[in-house]
């Protein structure tokens, strides 16, 4: 992945939240941590490298098991609730 000039190396998502993500809140902040180191205008992060980093930790199987889990826990809810 191509880097901006002089661009400063930023921690991974996940040694910046200190463990695993165990619940959406972790991943909120994931995603919160990479968008607030973009959003310097001197920060030195491209805009496609933003997005490969979302997508890193959205695609990531523990998101992936976390979304499942949180729209399980909704289904019987909703579905009462809209119907």
């Amino acid at each position: 992945m191509r880097k901006a000039p002089d661009a400063q190396p930023h921690p991974s998502p996940v040694e910046r939240l200190g463990r695993l993500p165990a619940s959406a809140d972790d991943v909120v902040v994931m995603l919160s941590d990479v968008l607030y180191d973009y959003l310097p205008p001197d920060s030195g992060i491209l805009p496609k490298e933003v997005i490969d980093r979302l997508l890193e930790i959205i695609e990531s199987p523990i998101a992936v098991e976390i979304y499942e889990r949180e729209m399980a826990r909704r289904q019987p809810r909703d579905a009462d609730t809209w119907h």
